[in-house]
C-alpha cells in the first residue's frame, strides 16, 4: 500500500476472502509485488452522515465484517452484501436473504441507531 502523501509503503499479504476496515484513510494506492493474481473489492462507506450537522466518525466496532458462502443469513439491521466472484454489490436494510457464492456481508450497526 503506497500513500500517496509520500510516507512509508506498508506491506500487506491478504488470503481470499480476507478483508480489511479501515476508517477514512488518506489517499493510497496498492501494487501487487507477488507472484500471483490478486483481485481486490474497494467498498467505500459513502454515507457518513452526510445530513447531518457534522460529519460523523464512524469507530471501527459500528461496522463488522465476515464472509460466507452458500447459505441464508438472518440479516438484523442495514448490511452491505459484496460478492466475491461476480460484480455484484446489495444493499440491504435486515431480513433473511440468500447468498448463493461467496460474499462479504459487512454489517453497519451506526445506521440503525
Amino acid at each position: 500500500m503506497d500513500w500517496l502523501d509520500g510516507s512509508e509503503p506498508r506491506f500487506i499479504s491478504e488470503h481470499r476472502g480476507g478483508w480489511v476496515y479501515r476508517p477514512v484513510s488518506p489517499v493510497h494506492r496498492l501494487t501487487n509485488i507477488g507472484r500471483s493474481y490478486c483481485r481486490n473489492r474497494p467498498v467505500e462507506l459513502k454515507d457518513l452522515g452526510e445530513r447531518l450537522p457534522a460529519l460523523a466518525d464512524i469507530p471501527p466496532d459500528d461496522v463488522s465484517v465476515r464472509t460466507v458462502a452458500g447459505c441464508s443469513p438472518e440479516l438484523d439491521g442495514p448490511h452491505v452484501l459484496p460478492a466475491l466472484d461476480v460484480e455484484d454489490v446489495r444493499l440491504h436494510q435486515g431480513r433473511t436473504v440468500f447468498a448463493g457464492g461467496e460474499w462479504f456481508v459487512a454489517e453497519l450497526r451506526y445506521l440503525a441507531r
